[in-house]
């Protein structure tokens, strides 16, 4: 038996192998964390910068909103307001989005005359039912006050809507299903406004949009409700009358865009008895170039709802990234009194590379830093002189 040359003290040991097992388990620890930051979740982007839900900046108060007659109107002194902005998504399909609500992007846009942004959102995340999005909601409410600290009235708009019940290859997505059903539902998307609704009552410079785009192509069940079929199962949608006064009773003053049939296009039914008996209601529509939503359409799809009641377009556009759609659009918006939201703002990704391209374009930017593309450009000058002569 070899002899060793020294012996620890027996206490001494103790603390040696104590330290050892110490500094194992930091190691684990920070290889642990190593990977955990290579894997965002199911949802969230490898690489896409994440908002911090720290150092809000304090909003920019704006004047209450109200709806008089068949326009939207400061609350206390009656002058009409024109809004006018674009819708920042993402939101609606990423846990974390793309990382693009930081209040410099809200200040981008403010230079473009821009006085109210558009954010889609996905009520499955909110809830976050699939426990893979638990910081979500802190996400979303840092975004709004961040628009809100660059002077922009706010537009909640739930975009993805339950049941949540068809598989990606039925609804057309990749990773996360496109979850947009023909109408809110009366339990999880409910949930969502009645949050909402708790959260902004008291906020006027947020302005609720139930539902981006019905589509049941079916003015009884988009006003009152009932039972829709799907491929996947038959749920339960809310009407819009009565998520309104859902809504209404918890928030009694924002404003509550009601978008219309079609993919929230067609108004028509609002003239036959189908309109809100609510206050501060505003309808929205979605006019692109598409078949049957041309400048002959408009007049029957929104035009009479507009000389009746305050509408909004809350998306337009044009894939072709050209100006003969979108500049007879403006000057029809203007005609009517009604406010208007180009889609979309951000940047084309290197897979899609055509601005112009019909997967979440046409985009009005080059960069995140506010340089419009060159359909963004004729964009950005109907804005400023929107908001310069208002």
């Amino acid at each position: 038996m070899k002899t060793p040359r020294y012996r620890l003290p027996a206490t001494v040991g103790l603390i040696v192998i104590l330290l050892v097992v110490m500094s194992l388990g930091i190691a684990h620890a920070l290889q642990s964390t190593s990977k955990a930051s290579q894997s965002t979740g199911q949802t969230t982007v490898t690489g896409t910068p994440t908002i911090a839900a720290t150092a809000t900046p304090a909003p920019v108060k704006l004047p209450a909103l109200a709806v008089k007659g068949t326009q939207i109107v400061d609350a206390g002194s009656g002058n009409a307001v024109t809004l006018v902005g674009v819708t920042r998504s993402s939101l609606e399909y990423e846990c974390t989005g793309d990382g693009h609500f930081q209040l410099a992007d809200f200040r981008a846009m403010s230079s473009w005359g821009i006085n109210v942004v558009r954010i889609p959102l996905w009520s499955r995340e909110w809830l976050n039912l699939n426990n893979d999005c638990p910081n979500y909601q802190q996400t979303v409410q840092t975004a709004i006050a961040n628009a809100e600290a660059a002077g922009l009235y706010v537009i909640i708009d739930l975009h993805w809507d339950a049941p949540y019940n068809a598989p990606d290859s039925q609804q057309g997505g990749t990773g996360s299903a496109n979850w947009q059903y023909p109408m809110p539902d009366t339990t999880h998307d409910t949930a969502f406004w009645m949050d909402i609704a708790r959260i902004y009552g008291n906020d006027p410079d947020t302005i609720f949009e139930l539902l981006g785009e019905p589509h049941v192509f079916n003015w009884t069940l988009w006003l009152n409700g009932g039972p829709i079929a799907t491929p996947n199962g038959t749920y339960q949608a809310i009407g819009m009358k009565p998520l309104v006064a859902r809504v209404r009773a918890i928030a009694p003053n924002n404003l509550i865009i009601v978008s219309g049939d079609d993919w929230g296009y067609d108004l028509s039914g609002i003239t036959r008895g189908y309109a809100i008996p609510s206050t501060n209601i505003v309808y929205g529509t979605h006019p692109f170039d598409y078949s049957g939503k041309q400048p002959a359409n408009w007049p029957y799809n929104f035009g009479v709802a507009a000389q009746h009641y305050a509408v909004i377009a809350t998306e337009f556009g044009e894939y072709d990234c050209g100006s003969g759609y979108v500049s007879q659009a403006i000057a029809y918006f203007k005609r009517n009194h009604m406010s208007w939201l180009a889609w979309e703002w951000g940047v084309p990704s290197a897979a899609i590379g055509n601005p112009c391209g019909t997967l979440n374009g046409p985009f009005l930017l080059a960069d995140w830093l506010g340089t419009p593309s060159k359909y963004g450009a004729y964009l950005k000058q109907q804005m400023l002189l929107a908001t310069k002569s208002a």
